[in-house]
C-alpha cells in the first residue's frame, strides 16, 4: 500500500480506535462506503457526516488528510484502501 495512504489511514484507525464506537469498524458498510462523499465517507458512516465526525474526533475538517479520511491524490484509492484494510481486519 503506498505510504501516501497507508499512514494517514492507519492514523485515522487510531484515532477511531481509541475515540470511536467501539462496534466502528463492523458499522461500516464497504459497499457503499465512499471517501469523497460526506454521507458514506468512514466518518459520514459512523456520525452522519464528515464535519460531525471530525467535531467529535476533535479535529479540524481540513485536516482529514492527515488521518486518511480525505486526500490531496486520488480519491478512489484511498477508497480501495480504507475497503482493503477494514475487509482485512473482519
Amino acid at each position: 500500500m503506498r505510504a501516501a495512504y497507508k499512514r494517514p489511514m492507519m492514523r485515522g484507525i487510531a484515532l477511531l480506535d481509541a475515540y470511536g464506537p467501539a462496534d466502528w469498524r463492523e458499522r461500516i458498510n464497504l459497499y457503499t462506503l465512499d471517501i469523497q462523499h460526506s454521507d458514506v465517507c468512514v466518518l459520514g458512516q459512523l456520525y452522519g457526516s464528515y464535519s460531525k465526525g471530525a467535531d467529535y474526533l476533535g479535529f479540524d475538517t481540513e485536516d482529514g488528510a492527515k488521518y486518511g479520511f480525505a486526500t490531496t491524490f486520488n480519491y478512489r484509492m484511498l477508497n480501495k484502501r480504507w475497503k482493503e484494510e477494514l475487509a482485512r481486519s473482519a
